[in-house]
């Protein structure tokens, strides 16, 4: 599939964003991973703006889509923040548990956002 190159500026730069929200499952324990951890993790839609969720763009800002994330595998992905996307379209993020939350993005043609591959969590 080809999509957007993630080299040099990449799609980033110009503009496009996205968003990312994780959401925790109440009934899991929360005991710290031990060690790297596979996750299975669950992406539902988040529109840029809920009363028109074919609003795509803000002035020049264009949103690439954002995500809510949930898994039943855990209940430490929640509180995501220092979100980092490198040129690859790996992603690294810190959880507000201190765990270290990485993934893949994955974007259709157009380069919007549509899910996450290879989720990991690690103490």
């Amino acid at each position: 599939m080809r999509g957007p190159k993630w080299r040099g500026k990449g799609w980033l730069g110009l503009g496009i964003a996205l968003a990312l929200t994780a959401c925790a499952q109440p009934p899991l324990d929360k005991a710290p991973v031990s060690s790297a951890s596979e996750i299975t993790v669950k992406t539902e839609p988040v529109a840029l703006n809920a009363n028109d969720p074919a609003q795509v763009s803000v002035g020049t800002f264009t949103y690439a889509g954002g995500l809510e994330l949930t898994s039943r595998d855990t209940s430490r992905l929640h509180g995501l923040s220092d979100i980092k996307v490198g040129p690859d379209g790996r992603l690294i993020a810190v959880s507000d548990d201190g765990d270290l939350y990485t993934s893949r993005l994955v974007l259709d043609p157009a380069g919007r956002l549509i899910g996450l591959t290879d989720n990991q969590i690690t103490p």
